[in-house]
Formats: structure tokens, sequence, C-alpha cells
């Protein structure tokens, strides 16, 4: 289980990553506001361009797992890499 803010404060331009471990073949999505923005095997990986609230979803043959996090812009001053992680047997 993977634990983290509920919200951020990031800068357009920034990453956004989605990475889950357990038994392959792991599929990732990273979804906002109910519209996928990407799906694929191991790690989905997008660049920030709009705020609002992004989901994290992993599927295996066990089961899936997803987390949200709201992301809000900062100042340009601000930067960094956000990368959230999941478990899934």
């Amino acid at each position: 289980m993977v634990t983290f803010p509920a919200a951020l404060l990031a800068i357009q331009g920034g990453m956004l990553s989605c990475l889950a471990r357990g038994t392959p073949p792991i599929y990732t999505a990273l979804i906002l506001n109910s519209s996928v923005l990407v799906n694929t095997t191991n790690t989905s990986t997008i660049s920030l361009d709009k705020d609002g609230k992004y989901t994290c979803q992993a599927i295996n043959q066990y089961g899936t797992d997803m987390k949200e996090l709201q992301i809000n812009f900062a100042s340009k001053s601000f930067c960094g890499f956000i990368s959230l992680s999941l478990s899934n047997a």
C-alpha cells in the first residue's frame, strides 16, 4: 500500500509517473478526470499541462489497484518530478 498527499502543487510541464510492482505483466494507466491519458505496460509517464484529479491505475492477473491525486499548479519557481507507486501482488 502506498500513501501520499491527496493534493500536490506542481508546475506545468512537470512529469507525473505511475509505477506498479507485482506479478507481471502489469498494465498501468494515468487518467485525468475520467479520461485515459496513457495506458501501457510497466510505467506510465506524462507531462503535466492541466490541473485536476489524476488517477494512477495498475492491473494484473491478480486484480486492480488505483490511487488518486489532485494536482494544482504552483508558481514557475517550483519544479520537480512526481512519481506514484502501487503494489499489486
